[in-house]
């Protein structure tokens, strides 16, 4: 009778050994996407915000040169600006375009 409690045991250890060595397994490969994820989504971040501030530089260098060449007609670009006046900007882009 002891013979089969002391078998009983040893299956048991070795089926809690199996299973921690499962769950070890799946918890690492878990945390692994998750972390493998986390990195992605930082670095597609990174990459859209130096889009953005490609854009916005971009914009500003346009900006300025449109200025440029607006300023003998007496064209004010920014329609921030009180002085702005979008029907001269709009023909004075038109014209740019021709």
């Amino acid at each position: 009778m002891a013979a089969l409690n002391v078998a009983s045991v040893n299956v048991a250890r070795w089926s809690a050994l199996a299973f921690g060595v499962f769950y070890g397994y799946s918890r690492q490969r878990s945390l692994t996407l998750h972390v493998k994820e986390q990195n992605e989504e930082k670095e597609f971040r990174a990459y859209a915000d130096l889009v953005e501030e490609a854009k916005v530089a971009f914009e500003a260098a346009y900006n300025r040169e449109q200025a440029v060449k607006a300023a003998p007609y007496g064209i004010v670009i920014d329609s921030e600006s009180y002085k702005f006046n979008g029907d001269k900007w709009l023909d004075f882009a038109v014209s740019q375009t021709k």
